[in-house]
């Protein structure tokens, strides 16, 4: 399994947060207000009114066996988050009712169903957002579209449609119409903060290892995956993209087993860059000969051109930038042209002092977020700064 599937602890205490912020909204907002919910909140909201069992046992006592039987549907991530998902979201719903806060609307429930939506939407996106779901009809609907090849947004509609008829049982209907309205604010806040909310999400990415990737997505999301036959418009190069459909709770997961394989992986047309040293290290040494006396092989830079690259072309020009490149400066206030790549390489180019410093490394593994490597990077360029002489 890829890092991926390490539990984080900014995760879980997102997720509890998540679940906090709509429970409360779940207990000052909905209850208090006669309005209902969809999936399996909905269903212990019925429950709540025709048996008189707290909402904070049924959610478990619901999901218990959803749990159970969607085990094999789950990974192990993402059956950790579904589980503490659920209880989070069932401790908050027992505190707010221990610890009640009012919001005082004045019985209007045009408030009351705005204040629904975004108490519930703010909360689910946040739980989706960092990868946990509170179970309930998500695990249904995954089971579906497993054994039946239902798409997890019809079922999710679906089965929210069937629970908010139930619901007609203790509710009339004005206070179904604002219910309905918490049910749009909430899916087009979950849509902001997190991309998606009742319908399954067609994922497409772009990257230089798509094998790898389709490999993590398949093992670990347990998710079918296909390859769809592409072509650089500019570069005229052939490429295979991966084409993925996942709920919206996945789509973190899936976004982060992209970054840990290929961190400028092209996914759901956001950013997307290459500026690195992409070749092997005989090659860069003769970039680096190059450089340092382009008359060497004429007729692709003047060496003219090459002396320009040495100068700060900024407005200010004290901000160390040249022309594509960074500009760093040895004890005599010698320019240097610097550049670096994403997964650690870097190169330092003095053409007065006909030197170079080439390093190729990976710092992304096994984690990208190394900081120690940044530091120890800077410590390194320093020190060529300081002795190349």
């Amino acid at each position: 399994m890829v890092s991926n599937e390490r539990l984080s602890m900014i995760d879980l205490i997102m997720i509890s947060l998540g679940c906090a912020f709509y429970g409360l909204g779940l207990v000052s907002v909905n209850i208090a207000n006669h309005l209902a919910e969809g999936g399996v909140t909905g269903i212990t909201l019925i429950i709540r009114y025709w048996l008189h069992i707290d909402p904070a046992l049924s959610t478990i006592l619901i999901n218990i066996p959803l749990i159970i039987i969607g085990y094999r549907y789950l990974g192990k991530k993402a059956l950790v988050y579904t589980v503490y998902g659920t209880l989070a979201l069932s401790f908050w719903i027992w505190f707010w009712q221990r610890f009640y806060i009012p919001i005082n609307i004045h019985n209007d429930l045009f408030i009351a169903g705005i204040l629904a939506g975004i108490f519930g939407g703010v909360g689910s996106g946040i739980v989706y957002k960092f990868g946990g779901t509170t179970g309930g009809t998500d695990v249904v609907a995954r089971i579906l579209e497993k054994e039946k090849g239902i798409q997890m947004g019809k079922t999710l509609l679906a089965l929210d449609a069937v629970v908010l008829t139930l619901s007609l049982s203790y509710l009339d209907l004005r206070q179904m119409m604002y219910t309905l309205l918490a049910s749009y604010v909430f899916s087009q806040l979950v849509n902001f903060i997190q991309g998606g909310a009742y319908a399954a999400r067609g994922v497409v990415i772009i990257s230089r290892f798509p094998d790898e990737i389709a490999k993590s997505i398949i093992q670990d999301l347990d998710r079918g995956v296909s390859y769809l036959a592409g072509q650089g418009a500019f570069s005229n190069q052939d490429f295979k993209a991966i084409y993925c459909v996942v709920s919206p709770s996945e789509l973190t997961a899936i976004k982060r087993i992209a970054e840990h394989h290929d961190p400028k992986a092209f996914i759901l047309g956001e950013h997307c860059g290459s500026a690195g040293l992409f070749s092997n290290l005989a090659d860069l040494i003769k970039f680096a000969k190059w450089m340092l006396a382009p008359q060497t092989i004429p007729g692709i830079l003047a060496p003219e051109t090459v002396v320009m690259l040495y100068a700060d072309h900024t407005p200010t020009h004290d901000l160390g930038r040249s022309l594509g490149w960074n500009l760093r400066y040895d004890q005599s206030n010698t320019p240097c042209l610097y550049h670096t790549g994403f997964t650690g390489t870097f190169m330092l180019l003095d053409q007065k002092g006909k030197n170079a410093l080439i390093v190729l490394t990976n710092r992304v593994h096994p984690r990208v977020d190394n900081e120690a490597f940044l530091e120890w990077r800077d410590k390194i360029v320093a020190t060529y700064l300081a002795e190349k002489d």
